[in-house]
């Protein structure tokens, strides 16, 4: 888990909910992803992804990528970084550590997934999901989804993207590029499929007085943030709330 504020990850048993270990890595970490033996952390603040042995829980390489990288991917072509302030994609080597050339994709990225057959780019610039080949980087679809793309997860035939400014989860077929919207509210900011299930992470914003309305839920008394839920959709149901599981301070 990355821990924004303080330049660092903890790992947690999945049993007990215990932090077993904090790591430190570079500025500002905002997402993490895993390969066969490695942990890799993308870092905003300092532009760089930092590379932890998953086995000694120690750091081993720091990868120098793009300006404001916000989002990591891992899949079978490699580590995949999303720099928002380029607008561009980078693959790293996830056994040499070593980097590609930065490829411009346009727009402003904000989320990246990744599989054998392509990798999808959200931008929160545009509301948009394109289609890159792992391979070649020729671009293939773009969908409009909604307002500020910002999870995205794949399933064998679909697309699953997480639009924070517009409330929505959006599915997209893979073949045809139609895309389903679905309003769940909350602000989802984060995606993942788990079997049949897909879960969206939302949390709602508190707002100041004088600045614009957004959409959030009101507790009774003052506006203030609420605690992060979880959005279940089911293939025979539709989405269910449910509160966040409790990690442990």
């Amino acid at each position: 888990m990355a821990n924004r504020t303080d330049g660092t990850v903890s790992r947690i048993d999945p049993e007990t909910h215990l932090v077993v270990q904090t790591i430190a890595v570079g500025a500002l970490p905002n997402e993490v992803t895993v390969t066969a033996n490695d942990v890799w952390v993308v870092n905003f603040g300092d532009g760089t992804v930092s590379r932890i042995n998953a086995r000694t829980n120690m750091p081993v390489q720091r990868v120098v990528v793009g300006n404001q990288p916000v989002a990591i991917a891992s899949g079978p072509s490699g580590v995949w970084v999303a720099n928002h302030g380029d607008a561009t994609i980078q693959r790293i080597d996830p056994t040499t550590g070593r980097k590609d050339k930065a490829v411009e994709v346009g727009g402003s990225p904000s989320g990246i997934a990744v599989d054998a057959a392509a990798v999808w780019v959200c931008s929160d610039a545009d509301g948009t999901v394109s289609e890159f080949d792992p391979v070649t980087l020729q671009a293939g679809k773009s969908i409009l989804v909604g307002g500020g793309p910002r999870g995205i997860a794949l399933t064998r035939d679909g697309v699953w993207v997480a639009s924070q400014l517009s409330q929505s989860v959006t599915r997209i077929h893979r073949a045809t590029g139609a895309a389903l919207t679905i309003a769940v509210g909350d602000g989802p900011h984060s995606v993942q499929v788990a079997g049949e299930d897909v879960w969206a992470a939302a949390s709602t914003t508190a707002r100041s007085r004088g600045s614009t309305p957004r959409p959030m839920r009101h507790a009774g008394g003052p506006w203030e943030p609420l605690p992060e839920v979880w959005l279940r959709q089911t293939a025979r149901s539709g989405w269910r709330q449910g509160r966040s599981p409790t990690l442990g301070t």
